[in-house]
Parts: C-alpha cells; structure tokens; sequence
C-alpha cells in the first residue's frame, strides 16, 4: 500500500512519466501511463491511502530556495582557505 499516489501528473525531468507513487517518505513507483493497464492504474489506485488525479498540471522537484545572485567576476579563493582554516561567515 502506497500512501500517495499522483497520476496523470505532468512531471519535470527528461523521462514525461506521469504517476508518481510515495511511501514512508520515499518515491516507490515512477512510471509512465503507457506502461501500465488500466486496470494496474486502478489497483493502484485502490491500494493507496490517498491518491490524487493532478489533471495534467505540473510536478516539479522540491525547490527550497528559488533566488538569483549577481554575477561575481572576481575570485573566492581566499575565501576558501579561510573556511579551511576554521574562519566563519
């Protein structure tokens, strides 16, 4: 038994699978839709404590922090070897 499943997803990466399932926290099943019958969708779905039908909408792997920088011309070195050598920020 999964506890989610997400079908029908539109899922970023390089592969277009679209059903995700997830267990203790861990990805159990990435799969395309051609790959599987209905009726294996449906058992999938029967065995999951909550599925969810996304509708062809967007999936997208955790982005925790989406921001931009500048762009640094110069060099870090120093910087580095002072984190070496125990200095902090």
């Amino acid at each position: 038994m999964n506890d989610l499943l997400l079908y029908n997803a539109r899922i970023l990466d390089n592969e277009d699978y679209d059903i995700l399932a997830i267990n203790d926290g861990k990805i159990t099943l990435l799969e395309h839709s051609h790959n599987i019958t209905t009726n294996e969708l449906t058992a999938l779905i029967n065995n999951s404590k909550t599925n969810l039908d996304l509708k062809f909408k967007w999936l997208t792997p955790g982005l925790i922090d989406c921001h931009t920088h500048l762009v640094f011309g110069g060099s870090r070195a120093d910087e580095f070897a002072a984190r070496l050598e125990g200095v902090s920020y």
